[in-house]
Order: structure tokens, then sequence, then C-alpha cells
């Protein structure tokens, strides 16, 4: 796995993101935990292989690049994919992940509390019922159109949301991902009602 946390560091830093040692060990780290985890139980797919999972932490980091503020909030966030690696990138900002399935939560727990992850909350619960007011709100992997609305209720004024897709519309940053032999395609909004 040493090889792979290497590739991946290195495709990021031709991106101009340059991880530290201890974001590199505990990026290995939840790695190793995602691929354990995923053949007990469904936190992603039991199919899933190592390149898909290179893949999903390559997207999530590419998108640091527009990650504004102090607060950011994950919506379906599943197995933490993009929150943790963004919250082992950004230590100094506050995460909130959003899982509505238990186990997903529990495994997000887990991985917070043994990589040491202080700066992650977890809220298990339908991301409607999410209150606060955060400066950037992520998702991937979910229906843009239904994070998107749900986007505009808990999102500061000027704040802004990130949507991690394949799709090629509209894209703030749009990068080939050299893992899942894809284009990753950062949309960036500013759906916020308040004004």
């Amino acid at each position: 796995m040493i090889t792979s946390i290497q590739k991946l560091v290195q495709e990021l830093e031709r991106h101009g993101i340059e991880p530290g040692l201890d974001e590199i060990s505990k990026l290995e780290e939840y790695l190793r935990l995602v691929l354990k985890w995923s053949k007990k139980t469904t936190i992603v797919s039991k199919r899933i292989g190592e390149n898909e999972l290179l893949g999903l932490l390559f997207d999530s980091l590419i998108a640091a690049k527009v990650i504004e503020g102090e607060r950011v909030a994950d919506l379906g966030t599943g197995a933490g994919f993009p929150g943790i690696p963004l919250a082992i990138h950004f230590p100094e900002k506050k995460f909130t992940l959003v899982d509505v399935v238990r186990k997903k939560c529990i495994f997000l727990q887990y991985v917070r509390d043994l990589l040491g992850l202080d700066n992650i909350e977890i809220f298990c619960d339908s991301w409607e019922r999410l209150g606060g007011s955060y400066e950037t709100v992520v998702s991937m992997g979910t229906g843009y159109e239904r994070v998107k609305d749900a986007t505009k209720r808990i999102l500061s004024p000027g704040g802004r949301f990130v949507y991690i897709s394949t799709r090629s519309k509209n894209c703030h940053l749009e990068v080939q991902n050299p893992f899942i032999k894809a284009r990753t395609c950062v949309i960036v909004s500013r759906e916020t009602n308040r004004d």
C-alpha cells in the first residue's frame, strides 16, 4: 500500500497539493481502515478495490483547492469521502460529516478517534435536520439537485457549495483522475437563500 500512497502524493503534488508526512500517514491508515471494514460491512461496496479508493482520495483532495472558511459540512459522507481526507488536510478547519446510516456513522467515529481528528463532528441523521451555518458545503456521489437544494438552508451568506462528480458540465475545476481513468469535475456555486 505504501507505493500506492506514494503515487497518490505524486499525483496531488502535480496539481499543487502537497501533503505533509503526518497527513500521508493518516491517509494511508484511513485507506487501510476503509478496505478492512468494507470486507465486513457495507460502508463502501465490497467489490471496491484499492485503485477505486485511491481515486476517491484523489477526488476528495483535489477539492481542497476550493474549500473556503472555517466550517465545512459534508452531506452524504458515507465512508467519509470527501470529509475525512479534507479534515486530515485542513486540521485547522471544523468539519461536520453527515450520514443517515448508523453503521457508517460508527465507522466515521472510529476513524475520527483512532486518527485523532478532533476537528470532525459526526451528525448521524438526515441532512434535512442539520442546523447551523457553514462557509462551505461539500458532497460527492449524492444527487446533485437534491443536495444543492439542501445546501441553500445551511450555507452562510457568500459561502460555497462544492460538488465532486465525474460529470463534465459546469466544472470549476476538471482533472484526470489517474486511479479510475475518469475525469474529476469539481462544481462550485453559491447556493444560499440568505441575502
